[in-house]
């Protein structure tokens, strides 16, 4: 797997940062606190999850609320690119796996495709630092490294020796040929005492098998009884059954014995219509009578009534006619007369309002002229608002900056001195680095231990050669000088020198692995012990980085609202000028219209409208005039020509009451014509109700006949008399009717129903 290049949303001081790899070799160098631990934990962290509260790691977490995370974009064996998605979420964070056809995979996945190794292995194989380069150097040789790399790239342990020898142990713990205490073994034995009780349950099957032909022998008996005990039980149902039926059996017989006569007939709906004939036929005997009585009386109202000529009646409908006319016109003269008061005195009013002693028609009044004045008076009210505007404006940029002011010295108050903020920030890196080495002098000391303990059995080893050997080296030294062999001699003799060194030299001072990450350790504590001592960082980092944020924000508002200021008090002296003119303006309008200086400006519009009003009045005024001549005209020939017409008719004449004596006359001329019309109607219409209601009684009368014909009676007992014989006869045959059916639905036929009847209880 490689790492091809890495995008950091936000993840200790890097934000929005990305990062592309070489695929042979990549190398991230740089001055202290530039970030190169920083990005490797954040690989770590994509790979196995963000550092938890619990955990020494720190979480590294942005200190500008941008998003917490970022994503790897990975190389796989098989070629395959995918991108490694983590963002905060859940302890650990939200892990997504973006494959190259558009599939999203979980962290399962990615476990999966990491081997399941685990985040320790990780860092203790393929994840190194500057100092655990260091303590690799000095504390594992070529071979030994070798060896872990293998154990570890290809089963990601280096645990698989002591893996091997415990399974071998747990296998003496499962199985031994000749032993009793392990698993298997018991179970054996378990398995041989359970083949014993299966022979002994087997000698227990001829008796299993001799109750079951007892038992089969029980159940064939007991079938037999349940066979006898049913048919016992249904001939013990078909009596009770009989004794149930015998009652509507003997009702069954008497009524089959009383309707064995000839049937009786009777009309349908015989009763109710003789009964509505009957009614009917009062009713129409005291109708008869009712209409003759009527009709004497409307042949005597006949003879007693007079109606009036057609012509009179035409020419007093004629003159009734024009009546609202005549109405509307003295109304229409009357309204005029008063309009024409109103209207002169509604003008005087409205020139009494403008400050007019007389008409001007020469001012303009026109929309046009109305609009200007609109205009002018808008604007002037605009600019008016509009430095009303400016001078809240100013007002509130003031506010504003005096808060500003106090907000900049509450901020200041907080602000720490920029040295004592640096070595804050150096102190808390310095912890970080200090956590880091605590965490790898951990990891490495137990094996420091046991590498000193082998390099000691080495060099005793060693020790112990070279001493064999100076011992043997001198001997055959004093041996060729005594043999006079100079020149063996001489190279024994330098053998045996280098040997003596040799011994010398391995008694080399031990080293102790683990000291120089003490000292590392112990140093770094010292200059955190020196910082803590020499400046007060008794504060929060993070809290220093937003008042310093907040203090650079509040300097650049301030310059702002210094800007808004200058442009404000610009816009107020020219909106200022130009409310001078506008006013100007107004008071030249005013001198033009013939007003008084010291009318308002809101009122010259309504003064435009009333100056065009009082022209309107002055020509409304004179066809006023005109219509009045015209109307009272009118009038006159009207009432001349009807004193005319009514002379031979009314008493006397008088043109207050001339309307209501004609429509007296004339409803006293319909009154009398209307009477004499309708007694004529109803004297036909009476005859012919008459003659109708003769028909209708001799048609009723036909039908009670009949209804006696029928069952040939003659008067009305006998007709009742014969009904409540056929309601019996067909009570009892609609009963008869349900015992057949209720018998035939219980199996039983006529024979057996009769026979049922005659047997006694």
């Amino acid at each position: 797997m490689i790492i091809k290049s890495l995008e950091i949303y936000g993840y200790g001081q890097f934000v929005q940062r990305k990062i592309d790899f070489n695929q042979t070799f990549t190398e991230i160098f740089g001055e202290n606190e530039a970030g190169k631990s920083t990005i490797q934990a954040f690989i770590h962290s994509i790979l196995f999850g963000f550092p938890t509260k619990k955990s020494k790691e720190p979480r590294l977490e942005p200190r500008l609320g941008n998003q917490y995370g970022g994503k790897l974009t990975l190389i796989l064996d098989d070629d395959m690119e995918i991108e490694v998605e983590r963002i905060k979420g859940s302890a650990q964070g939200d892990v997504k796996v973006y494959l190259p056809n558009g599939t999203v995979r979980d962290e399962a996945w990615l476990q999966k495709k990491l081997n399941y190794i685990s985040k320790k292995t990780y860092q203790g194989i393929f994840s190194f630092d500057v100092l655990g380069l260091q303590d690799i150097h000095r504390n594992l040789h070529e071979k030994q490294l070798q060896d872990y790399l293998l154990q570890a790239g290809a089963l990601g342990s280096t645990e698989f020796t002591s893996m091997r020898n415990l399974i071998n142990r747990k296998k003496d713990e499962l199985y031994k040929k000749s032993g009793k205490n392990p698993v298997i073994n018991q179970q054996i034995d378990q398995l041989k005492q359970l083949e014993s009780q299966i022979r002994e349950e087997e000698a227990k099957l001829e008796t299993y098998h001799r109750l079951v032909d007892d038992r089969d022998k029980a159940t064939r008996r007991l079938e037999n009884l349940k066979q006898n005990l049913n048919q016992l039980s249904k001939m013990h149902e078909e009596k009770q059954k009989e004794v149930a039926l015998h009652d509507h059996a003997q009702e069954w017989k008497a009524l089959e014995q009383n309707l064995n006569v000839e049937p009786i007939h009777f009309p349908e709906k015989g009763i109710d219509r003789y009964e509505k004939a009957r009614a009917h036929k009062q009713s129409l005997e005291r109708d008869i009578g009712l209409r003759e009585e009527r009709l004497q009386q409307l042949l005597d109202e006949k003879h007693k009534l007079k109606p009036a000529k057609q012509s009179d009646i035409d020419a007093m409908t004629s003159l009734n006619q024009q009546q609202s006319d005549i109405k509307n016109k003295e109304f229409e003269l009357t309204s005029v007369e008063k309009d024409i008061a109103n209207k002169q005195r509604e003008k005087e009013e409205l020139q009494s309002h403008i400050g007019w002693s007389e008409t001007h028609h020469s001012v303009d009044s026109s929309e046009a002229m109305k609009s200007h004045v609109s205009e002018q008076i808008n604007q002037k009210q605009e600019q008016q608002a509009y430095i009303k505007q400016l001078e809240r404006s100013l007002e509130d940029n003031k506010i504003e900056t005096n808060a500003i002011n106090s907000e900049l010295d509450a901020i200041e108050e907080h602000i720490v001195p920029d040295e004592t903020f640096e070595k804050k920030k150096e102190y808390s890196q310095q912890v970080i680095e200090l956590n880091e080495k605590e965490n790898l002098y951990e990891k490495l000391k137990e094996r420091f231990e046991i590498e000193q303990q082998q390099k000691q059995q080495r060099q005793k080893l060693l020790r112990t050669t070279f001493i064999i050997l100076t011992i043997v080296g001198i001997g055959l030294t004093a041996f060729s000088f005594i043999t006079q062999n100079m020149l063996f001699g001489i190279i024994f003799a330098i053998l045996t020198i280098i040997f003596i060194i040799g011994i010398i030299m391995s008694k080399a001072k031990e080293v102790d692995y683990s000291e120089a990450i003490t000292d590392e350790i112990a140093e770094l504590k010292e200059q955190l012990a020196q910082l803590d001592q020499n400046y007060d960082l008794n504060f929060d980092l993070d809290e220093q980085y937003r008042h310093r944020d907040h203090w650079q924000q509040a300097i650049k508002n301030k310059d702002i609202l210094d800007e808004k200021r200058q442009y404000i008090e610009g816009k107020l002296n020219a909106a200022t000028t130009r409310h001078h003119s506008l006013d100007e303006n107004i008071a030249n309008v005013k001198e033009e219209l013939y007003l008084s200086p010291k009318m308002s400006n809101e009122l010259i519009i309504d003064s435009i409208s009333t100056m065009a009003n009082i022209k309107a009045l002055d020509q409304h005024i004179k066809d006023l005039n005109v219509t009045r001549q015209q109307l009272a005209t009118e009038l006159t020939e009207f009432y001349e020509h009807a004193e005319r017409v009514t002379q031979t008719l009314f008493v006397y004449f008088n043109k207050l009451s001339l309307f209501h004596d004609i429509n007296q006359w004339l409803k006293n001329a319909e009154d009398t014509k209307t009477k004499w019309q309708s007694n004529e109607d109803n004297t036909k219409l009476i005859s012919n109700e008459l003659a109708h209601l003769k028909e209708q009684l001799n048609a009723n009368n036909k039908e009670i006949d009949e209804l006696f014909n029928f069952i040939n009676v003659s008067n009305e007992e006998e007709f009742y008399q014969h009904h409540e014989d056929y309601q019996s006869y067909t009570s009892d045959l609609n009963r008869f009717n349900q015992l057949t059916k209720y018998l035939e639905n219980q199996n039983y036929s006529y024979e057996l129903s009769s026979s049922l009847s005659d047997k006694t209880t």
